[in-house]
């Protein structure tokens, strides 16, 4: 920084202005035996801003060094979330493709099982008109027995009494 340096003649004082502090005025003093004082305040004041400023070049200088060391981490910390997040993103994508799986493998064993109560049913059906089909089978064979076994009985009942007919016209016969 430059600092610039005014004298007014008018009133015997001189000024200083600098960035950082207000104007100084030094005291009127009649006679040139405080321009060397003055001189001596000057460089004095400008030793002190030279050391303000070396400070706070330095102390720039290691808040650009803080900063661009906390860009670094964030970097990393950037770099290091995206890693994770890839890593859970497959993750996603392996349980999808594996609940994917088991829906598929759900589905089919469903499928076969339900196919094989079906086909269960249907044998049970066939097998129940089956033995229906022989139940009715037996019923009529049974009536139709029974009518054999009427129209036997009634025969053997006509036999019968032909039979005694037969026999007392034998001895009728016989007896004549």
């Amino acid at each position: 920084m430059s600092f610039k340096k005014h004298y007014d003649a008018s009133r015997d004082s001189i000024a200083f202005a600098t960035p950082s502090c207000s104007s100084i005025e030094l005291p009127q003093v009649a006679g040139p035996s405080w321009a060397p004082f003055a001189s001596w305040i000057t460089e004095r004041k400008f030793r002190d801003v030279e050391a303000q400023e070396d400070n706070l070049r330095r102390q720039i200088i290691t808040f650009k060094s803080d900063c661009d060391e906390k860009d670094k981490e964030i970097i990393l910390e950037r770099q290091s979330l995206s890693e994770r997040q890839k890593i859970l993103q497959q993750e996603h994508e392996r349980l999808l493709q594996s609940q994917t799986l088991l829906n598929e493998r759900e589905d089919h064993l469903f499928n076969h099982l339900q196919r094989e109560l079906e086909d269960t049913k249907k044998e049970f059906e066939k097998e129940r008109e089956a033995l229906h089909d022989e139940k009715t089978n037996l019923k009529l064979m049974d009536a139709t027995l029974r009518q054999r076994e009427e129209v036997l009985a009634k025969q053997e009942t006509e036999l019968n009494t032909q039979e005694q007919e037969l026999v007392e016209f034998q001895g009728k016969l016989a007896s004549r």
